[in-house]
C-alpha cells in the first residue's frame, strides 16, 4: 500500500477526527466557516473559526483554523467552478449572493477572506486582484463592519467601514485619493474636520437625505475611515481611486444589502 504524503495524512486525520495539525506560517482568520465554495465540504467538520486563502499565479491553497487559531487543514484549488463559471485559477460567484463579510489582503499576496457561510470570491491573475465584499445581514454577530443593532437605527442604515485603511489601503497597494460617494442622484461629501457622533477615525462623512441633491470629489492622502449613513432603500456607490490609479466601488443596490466590486491593477510587486 503506498504511504500517504503528509498533507494527505493531515487532512485525513482532520476530517475524521478534528486533530489539530499546525501547519503554521500563516495569517489565521477568526470567523465562522462552514462549507467553501461547495469545493472543500470537508473543511466544515472541523471546528473550524476561520479560512486563509493564498492565490497564486497556478493555484488557491486554503488553510483552515480552529477555535484556539492554528491551522488545521490546507487545500489546493487549481480551478474551481461555481455558479455555472469555471476559472482557473479564481472563484467567480454572483456578488448579490455573497454572505461574505470581509476581505483582506496584503502586498505579498496573500488574501483573507471572512464570510459567513464560506462562499466568496478572490481573484488574483499576475498582478491583477478582482474581489467582492457583501454585507448582507448586519445583525450576523462577526462582521467587517462596526454595524449598530438595527433597532437603533430608526428607518436609516448606518455603514461604519473602520476596516477601511487596512482593508482597503492593502488591496489597493498605495494610498487612497479621490473618493466619491453617491446615493442614487444625490452623493455623500466626506469631510474632515467633524467629529461629532456618529463619524469614525479621522475621516468622517457629512450625511445627506435624500432628495438633496449634493455633488464633489475628496482628496485625501491616506483613508482612515468611512462612514455611510443612507436611506435602507436608498441606492448606494463609493467610488475610490488609489494613488495607483486602482478603483474601489462599494455599491448596494437598496436596503441593507452592500457589495465592493474593484478591479485592482496595479503592477506586481517586484
Amino acid at each position: 500500500m503506498p504511504q500517504q504524503q503528509p498533507q494527505q495524512k493531515a487532512e485525513r486525520e482532520c476530517n475524521q477526527n478534528g486533530t489539530t495539525i499546525d501547519l503554521g506560517g500563516w495569517t489565521k482568520a477568526t470567523v465562522p466557516v462552514r462549507d467553501y465554495a461547495g469545493k472543500a465540504k470537508a473543511l466544515a467538520e472541523v471546528p473550524s473559526t476561520g479560512v486563509v486563502l493564498h492565490v497564486e499565479p497556478d493555484a488557491i491553497r486554503a488553510r483552515v483554523a480552529n477555535p484556539a487559531n492554528t491551522v488545521v487543514v490546507e487545500t489546493t484549488f487549481d480551478t474551481v467552478e461555481y455558479g455555472g463559471l469555471t476559472t482557473e485559477p479564481a472563484f467567480a460567484v454572483d456578488p448579490t449572493d455573497l454572505p461574505l463579510t470581509a476581505m483582506m489582503s496584503d502586498q505579498t499576496g496573500d488574501v483573507t477572506l471572512r464570510f459567513d457561510d464560506g462562499e466568496t470570491e478572490a481573484k488574483r491573475i499576475g498582478g491583477n486582484l478582482m474581489g467582492y465584499i457583501a454585507l448582507e445581514d448586519p445583525q450576523f454577530s462577526q462582521t467587517w463592519a462596526d454595524v449598530p443593532d438595527i433597532d437603533e437605527w430608526d428607518g436609516r442604515a448606518e455603514l461604519a467601514a473602520a476596516d477601511f485603511k487596512s482593508a482597503v489601503g492593502a488591496v489597493l497597494g498605495g494610498s487612497v485619493g479621490k473618493v466619491r460617494l453617491t446615493i442614487g442622484d444625490e452623493a455623500l461629501i466626506p469631510k474632515s474636520e467633524d467629529h461629532g457622533a456618529g463619524w469614525v477615525h479621522d475621516w468622517p462623512v457629512q450625511a445627506h437625505t435624500r432628495g438633496e441633491r449634493v455633488s464633489g470629489t475628496y482628496d485625501e492622502d491616506t483613508l482612515a475611515g468611512v462612514v455611510s449613513c443612507i436611506s435602507p432603500d436608498a441606492q448606494v456607490t463609493i467610488d475610490m481611486v488609489s494613488s495607483h490609479s486602482s478603483i474601489l466601488r462599494i455599491q448596494s443596490d437598496g436596503g441593507l444589502t452592500f457589495w465592493v466590486a474593484g478591479q485592482f491593477n496595479e503592477e506586481a510587486d517586484e
